[in-house]
């Protein structure tokens, strides 16, 4: 039997791989899909899981995979990363943002194995003073706040010079 993975409501910036041995010889891969129903976790957002043939992350490594790709703190991720450059598979990656906020309890298949539980970086905010003058200060009002009312003022004359040549002409065609 696989260990319980609970997830508290409101988890963020959290990243857990779940490893996966080679298929064997002749025997096709997962899907996405069917990876992540091994997880037994019906409200999982499918569409931000990664699932990921290590054959392919070769040249680049897991570990850094984890910290460059996915945001993974590398204070964590740096003393698992012969472990983790050492699998073979696939993996599943599953951040946070899968659970949608919401608690949940993964119950993996016994083909998946926990790797790890990674805190994703996240950088310090910095508000820096805007650089030019004019940023500064409070702004004023337009100094020609009359130019809507003018502007209507015309189309109110205009209309009304269009009405009495109307009216003029109809006058006129009546007699």
């Amino acid at each position: 039997m696989s260990v319980l993975v609970s997830i508290p409501a409101g988890e963020r910036d959290k990243i857990r791989v779940f490893a996966m041995e080679p298929p064997a010889p002749g025997s096709r891969v997962l899907t996405l899909v069917e990876a992540a129903a091994l997880l037994e976790c019906p409200d999982l957002d499918i569409g931000r899981l990664d699932w990921i043939a290590l054959d392919d992350l070769a040249p680049l490594g897991l570990a850094l995979y984890l910290v460059e790709g996915q945001g993974a703190q590398a204070k964590q991720v740096e003393p698992e990363t012969a472990r983790l450059d050492a699998l073979k598979g696939h993996v599943l990656v599953v951040p946070s943002a899968a659970f949608r906020g919401q608690a949940a309890l993964l119950r993996p298949d016994a083909r998946l194995a926990l790797v790890g539980t990674f805190d994703v970086a996240r950088p310090a905010v910095q508000f820096e003073p805007l650089p030019a003058e004019g940023a500064k200060g409070v702004m004023a009002s337009p100094a020609n706040g009359g130019t809507d009312r003018r502007a209507m003022g015309m189309v109110a004359l205009i209309a009304l010079v269009a009405m009495l040549g109307f009216m003029g002409l109809m006058v006129w065609i009546a007699r």
